[in-house]
């Protein structure tokens, strides 16, 4: 007898399993096992995938110990590692050896596992949910009544603060429950890890990563802040987005999944207009009467080129002892110098990006390529030493807020927050200038007022999603300023945008609309499905697409991209061939090509 074993090593993304014999005297040997293998040199652990009476190779190794009797990994984990090694074109082996508990020889003697429960008959679960909530005290309200069913629930959160908040309140309402979440100890990991797979605990609350914890039963999954872009593993592969994976997870285990979110995203809006989701009773949607349009034409008509219109420095006015968000989406002084001779940006060498000045340090940096160069004062082209600043960045509006600060004899310290300043120091109180990193940061409950200094700007990204992400953003702030009663007040050079035109409105539906119309006439999701290949070199690029476009000839394809690595494919799938094609064209690519399905970025 053979078993098929997945090595807990990191493996090339085309070697997934290997044969070893089971000895004779080993007894009976079940899938997701956990065992002792020769491995070249060493020995390391692995979990049996199959048992099979005969060897895909000539030659197999025997196992070198049955570590536990008892399977480590429940079923349908297995059946997931599978699913995702080959949507994601992944290493089965290196996928097992991240959702494995951190293995210690000494810790896996003392370890107990008792016999995983027998899973209840598998049922195709009912259509996932939708709930819609405008407050805090709603989202608290439907979490905690479903995590007190009996049951075992998984809470899912895109961000640790956000794990946190929710612990929080499991607490006050006495429901027992672990957080889990890629920051804690290693020795935290091992003992929630142990604690899931062996039932002792019933509700789990935590990010991405509690996805992968081995239940042995599972009844519900909440998925929680749905249109947050940290639910995407955009770093690491696998490349995974959360809800697609929670997805799966549904299917494999029974569990009805549950979405939940101050605004859907689009492609939930569209699966609820489908029929394919169902809508929560008493789900309500934030109201925008608290958001205020201010034209920044007007003022510089009025020859205010300040970067705060009247309205703005009113509200500060007004606001000086309390918190204020001043978001800004660009880090550094200013987003670009250009000639004011001949009008060319300063770009970077690599990637031809205009670089972002850093006043303080009198450098200029790429925040796409990381790289960093003394401040230029010749023009490449025309060689004119006169530049221009276009486009504020955090550390400029900081500079102006500290102004009006002083001006309005406010006694609030300015605390500057984006990724430049990781480790700056948060006080209980203050005027904030900051980018989305700020948002898992400042004291919410203080923040009186919200003023998004350039709204344009975040329009204007070259993304097919900058809209819905705009528009969810915004909806964001409203939803928090529905606790403390705070206005949000959004500068723009372009009022009668569609986007605004639903603010005014208040009507979520008709901004939804409109851009769902506008994606399907471009094909992009929900109307259809995009993969983004990525690989080293521009020829190994252009083979990959001339073979894929001879094996699906009316497969829509684009690129090959870029003039650097990576290069890269977008495919666009219709939605009901995606799952058979890409499992054909995955096993067409070499190891080293990065699949990235549903990419947050083109």
């Amino acid at each position: 007898m053979y078993a098929e074993v997945i090595p807990l090593v990191r493996l090339p993304n085309n070697l997934h399993s290997f044969d070893y014999v089971i000895p004779d005297d080993a007894g009976s040997v079940k899938p997701g096992v956990l065992v002792a293998i020769p491995w070249r040199s060493k020995e390391l652990f692995g979990i049996v995938v199959r048992v099979k009476q005969e060897a895909g190779v000539k030659k197999s190794k025997p196992i070198s110990a049955i570590v536990h009797k008892h399977p480590l990994i429940p079923a349908w984990q297995l059946s997931l590692w599978q699913h995702i090694s080959l949507f994601y074109h992944f290493s089965e082996a290196s996928l097992a050896q991240r959702c494995v508990l951190p293995l210690q020889k000494r810790k896996i003697k003392n370890l107990t596992l008792s016999p995983l429960k027998q899973h209840r008959t598998l049922v195709i679960p009912a259509a996932p949910s939708y709930f819609n909530y405008a407050r805090a005290s709603e989202q608290r309200d439907y979490m905690v009544k479903h995590l007190k069913k009996p049951g075992t629930h998984l809470y899912l959160t895109a961000e640790r603060f956000e794990a946190e908040q929710a612990a929080g309140w499991l607490r006050d309402a006495g429901v027992d429950h672990i957080v889990y979440h890629s920051e804690l100890s290693q020795k935290e990991q091992f003992d929630a890890w142990c604690a899931v797979r062996n039932g002792e605990i019933h509700v789990v609350v935590g990010t991405k990563s509690a996805l992968f914890l081995p239940f042995p039963q599972l009844s519900s999954i909440l998925f929680d802040n749905e249109t947050n872009d940290h639910h995407k593993n955009w770093d690491a592969q696998p490349l995974y987005h959360a809800r697609e994976v929670a997805h799966t997870v549904s299917q494999l285990t029974g569990a009805r999944l549950h979405l939940m979110s101050h605004i859907p995203s689009l492609e939930t809006y569209a699966a609820l207009q489908d029929g394919l989701y169902t809508k929560e009773k008493n789900a309500t949607v934030c109201s925008t009467k608290q958001i205020r349009i201010v034209n920044m034409s007007n003022e510089r008509k009025k020859g205010n080129y300040s970067a705060f219109s009247d309205s703005a420095l009113v509200l500060i006015e007004q606001s000086r002892d309390q918190s204020i968000l001043f978001f800004v989406n660009r880090r550094g002084y200013a987003r670009a110098l250009v000639c004011a001779d001949c009008s060319l940006p300063v770009q970077c060498p690599s990637c031809a990006l205009p670089l972002v000045f850093y006043q303080a340090v009198k450098e200029l940096r790429c925040h796409h390529c990381s790289i960093k160069q003394p401040l230029t004062l010749t023009c490449t082209r025309c060689r004119g030493s006169s530049f221009k600043q276009y486009g504020r960045g955090t550390q400029q509006i900081a500079q102006d807020v500290a102004t009006l600060r002083d001006t309005f004899k406010s006694t609030l310290p300015v605390v500057c927050l984006d990724s430049d300043n990781p480790n700056v120091s948060i006080p209980p109180a203050g005027w904030f200038v900051g980018t989305d990193f700020a948002l898992s940061r400042i004291p919410w409950h203080a923040v009186s007022a919200i003023i998004v200094v350039d709204t344009d700007s975040m329009l204007t990204r070259p993304e097919y999603t900058a809209l819905e992400q705009t528009y969810s953003r915004i909806m964001y702030f409203a939803y928090r300023m529905q606790t403390t009663k705070g206005a949000v007040l959004l500068q723009t050079y372009t009022q009668d945008h569609p986007l605004f035109a639903a603010l005014k409105s208040d009507n979520y539906k008709l901004f939804m609309e409109y851009e769902y119309e506008a994606r399907k006439k471009l094909n992009y999701p929900p109307a259809a499905y995009l993969v983004r290949l990525e690989a080293t070199t521009a020829a190994l690029i252009k083979k990959i697409h001339e073979n894929i476009a001879a094996a699906y000839p009316t497969l829509a394809i684009t690129g090959p991209y870029g003039k650097h690595e990576p290069y890269s494919l977008l495919l666009r799938f219709q939605k009901n061939m995606v799952q058979s094609a890409l499992l054909e064209i995955n096993a067409m690519l070499p190891a080293d090509v990065r699949v990235d399905p549903n990419p947050m970025t083109l």
